[in-house]
């Protein structure tokens, strides 16, 4: 999983800078609704979301950061998942 997220996080960093802008996030996170087959996110919905992100706070993410990030957003969504049932 981790490698996976890797690999997106490689492919969504455009200018090879090795952080994710707010607006390289978004544009990974419109691509993937699009695989989906789910509406794009709202910003007020997503900026929360990258903030909580952005541990130090410098306006952009690592790696770190994303794959952190991104595995606990995936745990959140499993724990509400299985609180439903």
């Amino acid at each position: 999983m981790k490698s996976d997220l890797a690999n997106k996080f490689k492919t969504a960093d455009l200018d090879a800078n090795h952080y994710l802008s707010y607006d390289e996030f978004y544009k990974l996170t419109c691509d993937t609704n699009l695989k989906l087959r789910i509406p794009p996110p709202e910003h007020a919905s997503l900026k929360p979301i990258f903030a909580e992100q952005d541990k130090n706070n410098d306006g952009k993410l690592t790696m770190e950061e994303f794959i952190e990030g991104m595995m606990n957003q995936l745990k959140r969504c499993a724990e509400e998942e299985r609180n439903r049932k």
